[in-house]
């Protein structure tokens, strides 16, 4: 089973709007700040840099965290029930009481107000704005811990591809139905949702990975619930927001996690093959199921022989799929996270690199590395701070 106990950093998610609105921006999700223990910066395709903290190892808690759109340095954090500026100080409306926060949306009409979505099986939104707090940015007490709906599970997101619209997904207990809420450039979270209803039943809560958009935003994927062997792949519109279910593939064993290649068909599963995670790349350029298990390739899991119970999958805003062991690392040489480091080539082309990312320090079980959600890629002309119009991709978050 995936673990339900991780609380998830967002992976970015990409705004552009009208003259009147949004400038486009690509770095909201590029700071990955890790409480007491360590925080990660993204830049482009460079190599991640890391900053470990003072504090003792094995105290790291992952966090959603949201970060200037040209700069990428943090403006604020959530850790555990309370929010916390980019100085590290509890915000003054930031308490959240006992509501986690599992995603975050920008408005894509005012670039300094952000939905904070809370809660488990019921949903409830608070909104930071930036403005406030002498420039600090708090919670806008007169939008803060606002019921939005209950009986919802499973949740993930994607824009549309001029950017004006983004749509959080949550899966509804033990039913067939999607519900999609849309944040747009004019009206900011519209609380009446778009109900879908496709696919199989699901008798059972989705754990947090258990549902993914493609980068492409063009595919979901989530596993189901009850039967972990199964994986239900849906067709998505991002302009028309239906959600189509394709065909259901059955594995030969739980499915610990998964993540789609950024540009590809390409998708990577780890499942717990017993004891002993395995890491498995997949085409699913066809729907035809006999054609995706031909496709399977095994793919090196390096010197531990293993990758623990619960093997986890995280495609980085550099295009790196990151997995690691879900075992203790306590030799500070062994304690590299492992990448693939080119996921849209088929084969051992995709190069994995053993020793991909250097945490810097040791871990142990159940660390809380992050399970980073990438669904939509606006593959768009932008203009960057101090650089020229180019086509950026970009990622956008999830719990």
């Amino acid at each position: 089973m995936m673990g339900r106990k991780s609380i998830l950093i967002c992976a970015g998610l990409f705004i552009a709007v009208g003259a009147a609105g949004q400038v486009g921006a690509t770095r909201y999700f590029d700071t990955w700040h890790f409480n007491d223990s360590l925080t990660i910066y993204f830049n482009g395709t460079a190599t991640p840099t890391l900053d470990p903290h003072t504090t003792p190892p094995h105290s790291g808690y992952s966090n959603l965290s949201i970060s200037d759109p040209f700069t990428g340095s943090l403006i604020f954090y959530v850790n555990g029930g309370e929010v916390l500026d980019g100085t590290g100080s509890v915000v003054p409306h930031g308490s959240l009481g006992s509501l986690g926060a599992f995603a975050c949306l920008p408005h894509p009409g005012d670039p300094d107000r952000f939905y904070l979505f809370l809660g488990g099986d019921s949903i409830y939104y608070s909104v930071f704005d930036r403005t406030l707090n002498g420039g600090l940015g708090d919670i806008d007490p007169g939008e803060h811990r606002i019921a939005l709906w209950d009986r919802l599970d499973g949740t993930t997101a994607f824009t549309n591809s001029a950017g004006t619209r983004h749509t959080l997904v949550c899966h509804a207990l033990f039913t067939n139905d999607f519900y999609l809420f849309h944040v747009t450039a004019n009206n900011g979270l519209e609380p009446t949702p778009e109900v879908i209803t496709t696919g199989p039943i699901l008798a059972g809560s989705l754990p947090p990975g258990g549902i993914k958009v493609a980068p492409g935003a063009d595919r979901l994927a989530l596993v189901d619930p009850l039967h972990e062997e199964q994986l239900c792949m849906f067709s998505l519109d991002r302009n028309t927001a239906q959600i189509e279910h394709l065909f259901t593939y059955h594995w030969r064993d739980s499915l610990s996690s998964f993540e789609f290649a950024p540009a590809s068909d390409l998708f990577y599963i780890g499942d717990n093959d017993g004891v002993d995670g395995s890491l498995y790349q997949l085409n699913m350029g066809s729907t035809d199921t006999a054609q995706i298990s031909a496709s399977a390739e095994r793919l090196d899991v390096g010197q531990l022989g293993n990758l623990g119970w619960r093997p986890i999958l995280q495609l980085a805003p550099n295009g790196v799929v990151y997995y690691f062991y879900d075992i203790p690392v306590e030799d500070v040489a062994t304690n590299h996270l492992q990448g693939i480091l080119q996921p849209d080539v088929p084969g051992a082309g995709c190069q994995v690199d053993l020793e991909a990312l250097d945490m810097q320090q040791p871990w142990a079980w159940w660390r809380w590395w992050p399970w980073v959600y990438w669904p939509v890629h606006n593959a768009v002309g932008i203009a960057e701070e101090s650089s020229g119009p180019r086509i950026s991709v970009h990622p956008m978050p999830m719990r």
